[in-house]
């Protein structure tokens, strides 16, 4: 595990701990930050709380669009492996 990773959120600094590298910390920073962005922009007058949990909720929704991205593409990977193996088995029988 790193130390400590330093990281700045709506202008305010924390001190975070990681098992992801500095780097990484700081791209997740960038992310959020960005999200916090997003909703100001859409939503003024907004309370902390409130913004908080738009920005969670946001997070989330990306994360789950890319999991089930990620889970057809498992699924049709999967699907082209099994018809690749078939096909090489009819060549080699």
């Amino acid at each position: 595990m790193e130390g400590p990773v330093k990281v700045k959120i709506l202008g305010q600094e924390y001190l975070l701990r990681s098992e992801d590298p500095a780097e990484k910390v700081h791209e997740i920073a960038e992310y959020v930050n960005r999200k916090f962005e997003e909703i100001c922009r859409e939503g003024t007058g907004l309370t902390d709380k409130k913004m908080a949990i738009l920005v969670a909720f946001s997070i989330a929704s990306d994360f789950l669009q890319l999991e089930d991205k990620y889970k057809k593409l498992l699924k049709e990977l999967e699907q082209r492996s099994k018809a690749l193996i078939l096909r090489i088995e009819e060549e080699v029988d």
